[in-house]
């Protein structure tokens, strides 16, 4: 399983980076409501879900270094 942040929707592509900054071109064909700066999970078999808590967690995180 791939763990992906979505740092571009660009037409039926999801521009999305890693944990290690390597960018990935994503076709989001039947996918779930996706929005940039949302992490997402590619499974083995290709299905991809959002993972809400750790889109959360990074959301609290880019606030709170924006108030620092």
């Amino acid at each position: 399983m791939r763990r992906l942040v979505v740092t571009k929707l660009e037409g039926n592509f999801l521009l999305c980076e890693d944990e290690q900054r390597k960018l990935f071109a994503v076709e989001a064909v039947e996918t779930p409501v996706i929005k940039e700066g949302d992490v997402i999970m590619i499974s083995d078999e290709g299905e991809i879900r959002v993972d809400s808590e750790a889109t959360q967690r990074r959301k609290g995180r880019q606030k709170n270094a924006r108030n620092k």
